[in-house]
């Protein structure tokens, strides 16, 4: 897919700001809008952001805004939250199919980190953690 494409996409789609619905929205773009393609494929990976706070900036910008710059972001924690679609229009187009894979990842080490700071909580290492993906469960 065309990175222009999603662009143009994503600046008139009403689910820009839902990763399933707007990566559901692309798959079905492609596989009504082109004849020649049949099946289509998304991946998106939605990060947190947060606005670059100003020393001294006060209260609102005065447009509505929260404090911070108006342009300047900064990666606000490790979490990504994850989405992958697969749509097949190979019954044709009157009959869509779409397979849905959402997640986050990079969630459990930063929640934990937060979690084992609290002085009261008495929880000591080494603890059980499973961790899993689609192919396989460890236990550690």
């Amino acid at each position: 897919m065309s990175f222009s494409r999603m662009i143009v996409i994503a600046k008139s789609s009403p689910h820009v700001l839902n990763p399933v619905l707007f990566a559901l929205h692309l798959g079905i773009h492609f596989v009504t809008t082109y004849p020649h393609i049949h099946k289509s494929q998304i991946r998106l990976e939605k990060l947190k952001w947060s606005r670059i706070v100003i020393p001294n900036a006060g209260g609102s910008t005065g447009d509505g805004m929260p404090p911070g710059h108006k342009h300047s972001f900064v990666r606000d924690g490790e979490e990504k939250e994850t989405v992958e679609v697969w749509v097949d229009a190979t019954k044709g187009t009157d009959d869509l199919s779409a397979t849905i894979k959402a997640g986050l990842k990079d969630l459990l080490r930063e929640s934990l980190i937060s979690i084992l700071s609290f002085p009261w909580l008495a929880v000591s290492p080494p603890f059980p953690l499973i961790c899993c993906n689609a192919n396989r469960c460890d236990k550690s």
